[in-house]
């Protein structure tokens, strides 16, 4: 009888632990997801992101240990992530990511930024 009181009880602190890392642990008030379109021009191959007024272009890849938070997915589509560039401002860099098998972390420029971080320059393709 003790034994079955002391498995209920530690089924029962593991059941609270579990609620309230539900309810205060998660990222609950976080903002939501932004919506990105990827744009193609018909005459290249290149492929932009276009996040409100900014657009950006392919400029590097192998940054997955910079990744910050996610702010948004391109098109809808929740596999292709976009998010920060730790330590850079979201208006000028950021980050893409197609959450399949091999994928790639690839860096993303805003067509408006010019002086490229010395940082930055061993990511550039």
């Amino acid at each position: 009888m003790k034994k079955m009181i002391i498995a209920l009880s530690v089924v029962g602190i593991v059941m609270g632990l579990f609620i309230i890392k539900s309810l205060f642990l998660t990222d609950s008030h976080s903002k939501p997801l932004e919506r990105l379109s990827r744009i193609t021009n018909p005459d290249q191959s290149v492929a932009k992101i276009k996040r409100g007024a900014i657009t950006y272009s392919l400029f590097g890849s192998g940054v997955g240990l910079l990744k910050g938070q996610q702010i948004g997915i391109v098109d809808g589509d929740k596999l292709d992530k976009i998010y920060i560039l730790q330590g850079y401002s979201p208006d000028e860099w950021l980050i893409e990511y197609y959450d399949v098998l091999m994928s790639n972390y690839d860096l993303l420029k805003a067509d408006h930024v010019t002086d490229i971080p010395y940082a930055l320059e061993q990511y550039r393709l």
